[in-house]
């Protein structure tokens, strides 16, 4: 039976050509997720922010980067377990960044917020000519932080853009 091929091989190339071809027809539609999900923290994303893809891109933490306007990126990252306190953790991080920095750039100790009802202990890391946050927070299974940089350039203010931030920040639940 030379040259005689199976009829399902037939139909099965007529298929995958027709998936084919309806496949090139559709149009690519940009999804957008309407939540964040770090560990097992999870926040809504608010109104036109996104989660941008940047491949090779990396925080100073590794994290997830939540776009919220153009001049405005929060990254959002998993910490490693810790047997200790997050209070003793984050002033961890002050000890050991002010032991290799600039008197001029030194960390001030940090700050205690309540955060949506939870304890966050804030950093203010110097960072010349902008405003820049480090939130961290404890949930069951994930010690999370949250960073971000701003600048009172373009349409909102330095005000505007702490604030959106801290509101996303508030929206974190376990």
């Amino acid at each position: 039976m030379r040259g005689v091929r199976p009829l399902w091989s037939a139909m099965t190339r007529s298929i995958l050509s027709a998936i084919l071809a309806l496949s090139m027809a559709l149009p690519l539609v940009a999804q957008t997720p309407s939540a964040v999900r770090v560990g097992t923290v999870t926040a809504p994303l608010p109104p036109g922010a996104r989660v941008p893809a940047r491949p090779g891109a990396r925080g100073d933490f590794g994290g997830t980067f939540v776009q919220l306007d153009d001049r405005l990126t929060v990254e959002l990252a998993a910490l490693p377990p810790s047997h200790l306190s997050l209070w003793a953790y984050v002033d961890s991080i002050v000890v050991a960044r002010n032991r290799a920095a600039d008197p001029d750039w030194q960390l001030d100790p940090p700050i205690r917020r309540d955060v949506a009802g939870r304890a966050a202990w804030v950093l203010h890391p110097p960072c010349g000519d902008c405003d820049a946050t480090e939130v961290y927070l404890d949930f069951p299974g994930t010690r999370l932080v949250a960073s971000w940089g701003v600048d009172g350039l373009g349409a909102h203010t330095a005000e505007d853009r702490n604030a959106a931030a801290w509101a996303l920040v508030a929206a974190l639940h376990p």
